[in-house]
C-alpha cells in the first residue's frame, strides 16, 4: 500500500497500484515474480511516463506477462503501441515502423525550417487487427455476459434560446477577433486552435444546464423510483448543475477531489436508492464504481476520447443491471460545435472499433482537426485554419494527450 512496505515472505500474489510500481520496483525485481498481471493496461500508454517505464522494466523480469483492458484504444491506434510492443517485442519493435504502418504517420510542420513526425490517424486498420488477433483475445460483453441488457445510445438535441444562442456568438466572436489580431502581427500561439474548441465546448456546457435538468425533470416524472446517473466534464458545469437539481431532488456528486470513503458513500447511497441523481465528473468516476440500480445515464458534457464515454456508460452496464435495455443519452444544442462533436466522435468510435474488432475504416483525422475542417465547412471558420492548427499541433496534440 505505500512506497516504503516490504513483500511478506512466501506470497503467491501481489497486488499494487501503477503509482507505487516505481518506489517498489528494486523489492518486486529482487522477489522474482513469474508474472505480472497489468489491469486496466492502458495506462501504459505513454511511454514517457515514469509509472509506465517502472512497470516495463518490472515486466522484463518476469517470465509472462497478461494485459487487462476493456479500453485498449481509447482514442487512436498509436495508443496500443506499448502494450503490443510489451507483449510482441519482436514484432513490434518500433514505434515509427508502427505509426507509419498503422497510424498514417507523416511529417508535419511545426516552424522554423523544421518538420516533426505524427500519428494521430489510422491506417491498414484491418491488417493490424488481423496481426493482433492470434495473441490478443477480445470479447464483447455480450458474448460473455448475455445477461447484460442492450444498450442504446441517443442524442437528445436541444434548441437554445435567443440569449443562449447569443453568448455562444460572443464568444465565438471573441475568438475570431483574436485570431485575425494574432495573425496580423505574425504571433500565433501555440495551441491556439485548440484552446478556441475547448472554450466552445465549455460554452455549450454551460447554457445546457437548464436543458438538461428540464430532460431530467421528464425522465424522473415518468420514472420517480429510478434513480438518474449524470456525467459532465468541467467542474463550474457539474457545480451549477448539481445546485439546480438540489432544490428537487436527493443529489450527490462525485469529482476528481471526492475522497475514496465518501466516494464509495455516494455509490452505496445510489445503489440502495438514497438518492435521486448522481452527479459524476466523467473522469473522475468513469472507472470502478457500479452503478446498476440506474437504467439511464446523461452526458451533458462531451469528452475528446470515446473510450472513457463507453467506460462512464457502462458504470450501469455491469453485472447486477435487472433492466432489459439501458440508455445513454447525450444532451447536445443545435446551431453549436455540440452537433460537429457528436459527428466526429462516432468516426472516432469507429476507428477504435476497427482496430480491435476487425473493420474497414481508414485515414480518420484527429478528434481537433477533424471538428475543424467541419466547422470550415459550414462558413464557421475561415479556410487558413487549417494551417494555423498545423502550426500549432505539437502544443495542441499535448493538450489533447
Amino acid at each position: 500500500k505505500k512506497g516504503k512496505d516490504t513483500i511478506p515472505d512466501q506470497v503467491d500474489f501481489l497486488v499494487i497500484n501503477y503509482d507505487l510500481i516505481k518506489k517498489q520496483r528494486e523489492n518486486l525485481e529482487e522477489y522474482g515474480f513469474d508474472m505480472v498481471i497489468f489491469d486496466e493496461s492502458h495506462y501504459l500508454k505513454n511511454k514517457k511516463a515514469q509509472r509506465t517505464q517502472a512497470s516495463l522494466a518490472f515486466a522484463d523480469t518476469c517470465e509472462s506477462v497478461l494485459c487487462l483492458s476493456g479500453t485498449a484504444v481509447t482514442n487512436r491506434p498509436i495508443e496500443f503501441f506499448t502494450t503490443l510492443n510489451l507483449l510482441r517485442p519482436a514484432e513490434f519493435p518500433n514505434r515509427h515502423v508502427y505509426g507509419v504502418r498503422y497510424c498514417s504517420g507523416s511529417q508535419q510542420y511545426i516552424g522554423y525550417g523544421r518538420h516533426a513526425w505524427t500519428y494521430d490517424g489510422a491506417s491498414n486498420t484491418q491488417e493490424l487487427h488481423n496481426r493482433t488477433r492470434d495473441f490478443c483475445i477480445r470479447r464483447l460483453k455480450k458474448e460473455v455476459m448475455a445477461e447484460l441488457p442492450d444498450k442504446i445510445r441517443s442524442i437528445h438535441q436541444v434548441e437554445p434560446s435567443t440569449a443562449e444562442l447569443r453568448a455562444y456568438k460572443e464568444t465565438h466572436d471573441a475568438w475570431m477577433h483574436m485570431y485575425h489580431e494574432h495573425k496580423a502581427h505574425n504571433s500565433m500561439p501555440a495551441g491556439f486552435v485548440l484552446n478556441m474548441l475547448t472554450d466552445l465546448r465549455h460554452e455549450c456546457g454551460r447554457l445546457k444546464v437548464a436543458s438538461t435538468i428540464k430532460w431530467i425533470d421528464e425522465y424522473k416524472e415518468q420514472n420517480p423510483d429510478t434513480p438518474l446517473v449524470v456525467f459532465f466534464h468541467h467542474k463550474d458545469v457539474g457545480v451549477e448543475l448539481m445546485n439546480e437539481l438540489k432544490k428537487n431532488y436527493s443529489v450527490a456528486g462525485i469529482v476528481g477531489g471526492t475522497p475514496a470513503e465518501t466516494r464509495q458513500q455516494y455509490v452505496d447511497m445510489f445503489q440502495e436508492g438514497k438518492l435521486d441523481i448522481l452527479c459524476c465528473s466523467t473522469l473522475a468516476a468513469k472507472e470502478g464504481i457500479t452503478l446498476t440500480a440506474a437504467d439511464t445515464v446523461v452526458f451533458i458534457e462531451r469528452e475528446w476520447v470515446p473510450g472513457w464515454e463507453e467506460q462512464a456508460e457502462d458504470r450501469i452496464n455491469r453485472i447486477g443491471q435487472e433492466a432489459d435495455t439501458v440508455w445513454a443519452t447525450y444532451i447536445s444544442v443545435n446551431g453549436t460545435i455540440d452537433e460537429k462533436f457528436d459527428r466526429v466522435i462516432e468516426d472516432k468510435r469507429q476507428v477504435v472499433k476497427a482496430v480491435l474488432d476487425g473493420g474497414d475504416i481508414e485515414e480518420r483525422q484527429g478528434i481537433a482537426a477533424a471538428l475543424i475542417e467541419s466547422m470550415i465547412e459550414s462558413g464557421e471558420l475561415p479556410e487558413e485554419f487549417k494551417d494555423a492548427f498545423k502550426k500549432s499541433s505539437k502544443k495542441a496534440k499535448d493538450v489533447v494527450e
